[in-house]
């Protein structure tokens, strides 16, 4: 009912639409409730998202909303046709369709998405955001405050609470610091380059980002690496703990360097992004964390959290002992 009053405020093709010609269908989304409303009448657009803002825990709502409609007024993002502080009413992209996990491991959509993020990583966004710092490294130190508060108050699960507490100790935030190319460029990026947040055109062979929540200033191989480490979550599975894990869509070398060569770079990135592969599973394995609660209604983020710092535990120690990637270790790979 609120998303029909809000198209009706803001669209004027939707002011005589009735409720019972309406379906509202939600769509997959962990930080915000993200809905499709569409109608059977005539009208210009037919569809369009409903997005409810989710938890200021862990987005910070005002900095969001600044950068959607800047994005917006640059005609880099869908339009928006109302706004609340609680809510949003945007257009849907027509004639795209979500990308499957498969299709991610292809050079066709390593390219294609390797230059899309070039051109975003392009965007000024310095009137808007400040560019002084990668913003993952102070985000993670916020989640994983809150993630401490917010373990502390539960009640169940009480060994897989008490292995998340250990990961939340201040050495694993300090391995996840030194894995960050402090000397690379920091660019604006998507930061939540789920697959969930690719779409493609099919017939004009295009792709485009969508959802800019977690949006900012941050090293340049961070959204790589975040897509292709978010390639071993199933995140439609349609019972909970609403997401199924499997380690075999691990990227390979290969697959690391399509994108890079997507990206127009070489080397000294794909040494970046192998490195921020393992660090990213510190990141989201956080926010999961402190997202957690003993609902069964929605993702069981205490699971997702766990299997995320497990692998960045694992995968630091394997870097460790295999000791620090260089240019040579894949030159092979762009000759």
């Amino acid at each position: 009912t609120k998303a029909l009053e809000l198209c009706k405020e803001s669209l004027e093709s939707w002011s005589s639409v009735q409720r019972s010609s309406c379906r509202l269908r939600r769509l997959v989304g962990s930080s915000n409730y993200v809905y499709l409303l569409e109608t059977e009448q005539n009208t210009v657009p037919k569809r369009v998202i409903y997005r409810v803002f989710g938890s200021e825990s862990v987005i910070d709502l005002e900095k969001t909303s600044r950068v959607f409609r800047e994005l917006s007024f640059q005609n880099l993002a869908p339009k928006i046709y109302k706004e609340t502080p609680f809510e949003r009413i945007e257009e849907f992209l027509e004639n795209t369709r979500n990308i499957a996990r498969e299709e991610l491991f292809s050079e066709h959509f390593a390219y294609k998405i390797g230059t899309v993020l070039k051109n975003f990583h392009s965007i000024d966004m310095s009137g808007v955001l400040s560019n002084s710092e990668s913003a993952p490294s102070k985000l993670a130190k916020q989640w994983r405050e809150k993630a401490l508060a917010n373990l502390s108050s539960s009640h169940s699960r009480s060994e897989e609470i008490q292995e998340a507490l250990k990961f939340l100790e201040p050495e694993h935030l300090e391995n996840f610091l030194k894995l960050q190319p402090w000397s690379s460029p920091v660019v604006f990026s998507h930061l939540d380059t789920s697959y969930l947040n690719i779409l493609y055109k099919e017939a004009e062979d295009q792709v485009c980002l969508i959802d800019y929540d977690y949006s900012d200033y941050a090293f340049r191989g961070f959204d790589i690496a975040m897509l292709l480490e978010d390639l071993k979550y199933d995140y439609n599975y349609p019972e909970y703990p609403f997401f199924e894990y499997d380690p075999s869509f691990s990227a390979s070398d290969k697959l690391v360097a399509d994108y890079v060569k997507g990206y127009q770079e070489g080397p000294s990135m794909w040494v970046e992004v192998k490195c921020l592969l393992i660090a990213v599973n510190y990141f989201w394995g956080v926010w999961c964390l402190a997202l957690y609660t003993e609902s069964h209604d929605s993702v069981d983020m205490l699971g997702m959290g766990l299997l995320r710092l497990r692998d960045f535990e694992k995968g630091y120690l394997e870097y460790l002992a295999r000791g620090a990637y260089n240019t040579e270790t894949c030159a092979e790979l762009f000759e």
